[in-house]
């Protein structure tokens, strides 16, 4: 058995209505109210052995991570894996300005296409998909602060969807979502936990 504990990353420090996947932007202060929080919501922790600490290498995402690395006493690993979709040239621009045509097609099909210079869903759910594959070996606990689009891929991949389907779950920033590998065991994976 083997637990993967997901935290989206605090609220950024973004305009509205501007797209962010991979746009390097830090967090919102203050953060101590938001670790307390995190730290409440984590009682699995206590006794797990072998525990491994990730994080987007995102602001955002270190911004939760390298304090809850220092109040667990954790050493914390860098993962672009768990990055945010890249949306290439539409990164940091408002969605209003992002002509529709361009956008329009990809929202029809996000899965197989890219915004221009960005990725696929698919893409993205690939990497986090060999991310996950390679927790799972390991022994112990697993917790990491990534994003919404990697988390949201992760549950797809623990509830066996089909590779061109991702819930459209909400996920409030900070909050946990735990997933449980069983190995051979039937189901796999099992979503213990959403948005905590």
């Amino acid at each position: 058995m083997h637990d993967v504990l997901l935290l989206r990353h605090p609220r950024p420090d973004v305009p509205p209505g501007h797209c962010y996947g991979q746009w390097d932007v830090p967090a919102v202060q203050p953060l101590d109210p938001v670790l307390a929080e995190v730290l409440a919501r984590l009682p699995v922790l206590n006794d797990r052995p072998a525990v491994h600490l990730f994080s987007s290498p995102l602001q955002r995402a270190q911004a939760l991570a390298q304090p809850l690395a220092g109040a667990l006493g954790w050493p914390l690993h860098l993962d672009p894996r768990w990055q945010e979709l890249s949306f290439g040239a539409w990164e940091g621009r408002a969605w209003a300005d992002i002509p529709r045509h361009e956008s329009d097609i990809w929202a029809a099909d996000v899965h197989h296409r890219a915004p221009p210079g960005g990725e696929t869903q698919a893409q993205l759910r690939a990497r986090v998909h060999a991310a996950l594959t390679e927790r799972c070996r390991a022994p112990g606990l697993t917790l990491g602060v990534s994003h919404a689009g990697p988390i949201r891929c992760a549950v797809a991949v623990a509830l066996g969807l089909p590779a061109d389907q991702v819930p459209d779950v909400a996920l409030d920033f900070g909050h946990l979502t735990w997933l449980r590998w069983h190995g051979g065991d039937w189901p796999r994976w099992q979503v213990q936990t959403l948005n905590r």
